[in-house]
């Protein structure tokens, strides 16, 4: 592990924050994920973006509370884990994510936009405590059940749509399965999908997309734990 220095915490609205810190070394992109030690606080971050000697990880309430609770000196190892990115051919894509994959997806998404390739669509199981506020979407879907219309405000600035999963108003409180099913009941299809976040989630998605013969990537990112 490296000693590094952070330089800023970046309030998020769930009460977590990206962590800045000046690192030297080979860039790090969303999909792949740092461990990080404070004193005998050990966790896994996921990159937020790192470039030109700083690096931005992405943690949550509880990661924060446990690093932040200690006084030594922060040290890094990595970058690990792989980044998928939608591929070139498919004309129309499909990008799933969880907590941990957040970032990840956020990166796939801006590669999506320039140049934007046909009709893609974001679907975000974030939980009960996104770290942003949601809005209603400008984008009308009609293949969507009625009543989900909450959206990742940056996601519409890019001019991609977006639906969130979770237990707040306008979300779909169901599973990302049961959404899929019933938006392809609905006539809606996929020329691929990348899926991003915990192995149990991506496992469960790729087992979906398997069944329909859709082509899939994935990034699999460890929720925070301490190790």
């Amino acid at each position: 592990m490296r000693q590094a220095r952070l330089l800023e915490r970046l309030a998020l609205a769930d009460g977590g924050a990206i962590l800045r810190f000046e690192v030297g070394g080979a860039a790090a992109l969303p999909g792949q994920w740092f461990v990080v030690q404070r004193g005998e606080a050990v966790a896994e971050l996921p990159v937020w973006q790192g470039k030109d000697g700083v690096l931005e990880l992405w943690a949550g309430p509880e990661a924060l509370r446990f690093l932040i609770g200690e006084s030594a000196p922060w040290r890094l190892d990595g970058p690990r884990g792989t980044v998928c990115e939608p591929d070139p051919g498919w004309k129309n894509s499909l990008l799933l994510a969880d907590a941990a994959g957040l970032p990840a997806v956020l990166y796939a998404a801006r590669r999506l936009v320039r140049p934007c390739r046909g009709r893609s669509l974001v679907l975000l199981a974030l939980g009960s405590s996104p770290p942003f506020t949601p809005k209603p979407s400008g984008f009308l879907l009609p293949a969507m059940p009625a009543g989900v219309i909450a959206a990742l405000p940056l996601l519409e600035d890019w001019g991609l749509p977006s639906r969130l999963l979770g237990e707040r108003p306008g979300c779909y409180q169901g599973t990302p399965e049961a959404l899929l099913t019933a938006l392809e009941a609905a006539g809606e299809g996929w020329a691929g999908a990348c899926v991003y976040g915990a192995p149990c989630f991506v496992e469960r998605l790729g087992a979906w997309l398997e069944a329909r013969a859709i082509a899939w990537c994935a990034a699999r990112l460890a929720p925070f734990r301490k190790l």
